[in-house]
């Protein structure tokens, strides 16, 4: 049983690995992207946030904000809390993004899980 398990486990891993640059974060998106889009889809989050989660250098996520900014998907608003502080918030258009990339994730999830029956 445990054999199984592993082996179904290992296949889930393998198709994800193949298939999420086309299948999920396709066409302007790329993988770093598609992950920062659905770190912020919850509630805004400081760059340092953003890195902490991504396991990336500041300056990495810096880099990659900058890049999300520039297309639309993310902006930089003050902290109503903290006025120094910066976060990082979907705009509509990143909200909308966002959605159709979960969407075809868990599209991915249901075939994958469908076919270990």
């Amino acid at each position: 049983m445990i054999e199984e398990l592993t082996d179904a486990l290992i296949g889930i891993c393998r198709q994800f690995g193949a298939v999420e640059r086309t299948a999920i974060c396709c066409g302007d998106v790329n993988v770093a992207q598609c992950v920062a889009l659905q770190f912020l889809k919850t509630r805004a989050q400081t760059v340092s946030a953003l890195a902490d989660y991504m396991g990336v250098t500041r300056g990495s996520a810096t880099k990659l904000a900058d890049g999300m900014e520039e297309k639309g998907w993310i902006e930089r608003v003050r902290d109503h809390e903290d006025g120094r502080r910066v976060l990082l918030k979907l705009s509509p258009a990143g909200v909308k993004l966002a959605g159709e990339l979960r969407g075809r994730t868990e599209f991915l999830v249901n075939a994958t899980v469908s076919n270990l029956g």
